[in-house]
């Protein structure tokens, strides 16, 4: 029962309430809301990793998987393989027999098929001399002279290339005048150069060029690019020869206006018995020798050699590099220069025709 006063009822007592008690019961409904916002943004990103990780064990569990189904296919592949590898081997060791034997051939025939020329030659020096007395001789005396060179030409390069194929190839070195070669290689080729009415332009250097080597190889090798220039030149066609210096080397060019080669055929041109189309003449012939016995003279003596072709109908270029040596007069030497060698670039045209 309430008092009353003088002014009037009492006021009814209340409850003490502290004074943060209404902001701390306001605040906390938003506090635990943030949390459950983190609480739930959390729980996301581990759920998230989760199924990463889970599709990343699930990939490697692929992986492993396709692992294991291909360890046997490799060791089974790697075990062909190896059976490949010994197989070729042994195909290559039968090859190299079987070559080994073939240039053995090559030498023994080249050796007996010499035996029967040196009666024929002598023969025919014995005709040659009766063949002043009764003309009609003269005609056989040069069809069996430039048929015997032929004949003697092959065997001896059938000889060489035995040789090379085993490393047999040997060349006595001395300085040599460059020209001497080429002049070799020109009077060996002249003949049938003359018999096909060949025009051969043969431009020497200004001064005379010296190479360290064998000068009866170095003509050899000159000679088998010329004559097969000529043997791929049409009648009446054009040859040249070009001796130059350049830089440390020597370089003599022989370069042809006749069947040319084909790109495909010029990698493989050096290889022994590699032959380009026949020309329509066969009386030249060969064997696809010539051109790797110049390829092995001219690294004999440090050098190489190199073919340039437009393709086939469009001729060809032979150029032989040779590292140049020091002329007598730079080891305070006489130059030697041969009589029939003029100063300057000098051409020389075979335009006769048998």
């Amino acid at each position: 029962m309430h008092k009353e006063t003088r002014d009037g009822p009492a006021p009814a007592p209340t409850a003490a309430v502290a004074p943060d008690a209404t902001v701390r019961s306001a605040a906390e409904p938003a506090g635990w809301q943030t949390f459950r916002q983190l609480e739930v943004r959390q729980l996301r990103r581990t759920i998230s990793d989760l199924l990463q990780l889970t599709e990343r064990y699930d990939a490697l569990k692929a992986r492993h998987e396709a692992y294991l189904k291909l360890v046997p296919q490799l060791q089974a592949a790697n075990e062909q393989l190896v059976l490949a590898i010994f197989g070729a081997r042994d195909l290559q060791q039968a090859a190299e027999a079987v070559n080994r034997q073939q240039m053995e051939f090559f030498a023994m025939l080249a050796h007996e098929l010499r035996n029967p020329l040196h009666p024929i030659i002598m023969a025919n020096h014995l005709i040659g001399d009766i063949a002043t007395r009764h003309p009609d001789l003269t005609v056989l005396h040069d069809i069996i002279e430039r048929q015997v060179a032929l004949l003697v030409r092959l065997v001896d390069d059938l000889m060489d290339a035995s040789r090379a194929s085993m490393d047999k190839i040997t060349i006595t070195r001395c300085r040599v005048p460059l020209m001497d070669a080429v002049q070799g290689a020109v009077e060996i080729g002249q003949s049938l150069l003359t018999e096909r009415g060949q025009r051969l332009q043969l431009d020497g250097p200004a001064e005379p060029l010296y190479v360290e080597g064998d000068l009866e190889r170095l003509t050899q090798a000159l000679s088998n690019l010329l004559l097969n220039a000529s043997k791929f030149t049409p009648q009446y066609g054009h040859i040249a020869i070009r001796v130059r210096a350049e830089g440390n080397n020597a370089i003599v060019t022989v370069s042809d206006d006749g069947a040319g080669i084909a790109p495909e055929l010029q990698p493989l041109i050096f290889d022994l018995f590699t032959q380009g189309p026949r020309p329509l003449h066969r009386a030249v012939g060969g064997l696809g020798i010539g051109l790797s016995l110049v390829r092995r003279i001219a690294e004999l003596h440090g050098g190489s050699v190199r073919v340039y072709s437009e393709g086939s109908g469009k001729g060809s270029v032979f150029s032989v590099y040779l590292p140049l040596a020091p002329s007598p007069a730079a080891l305070g030497g006489e130059v030697y220069w041969p009589p029939h060698h003029a100063k300057g670039l000098r051409p020389m045209q075979l335009v006769q025709n048998a």
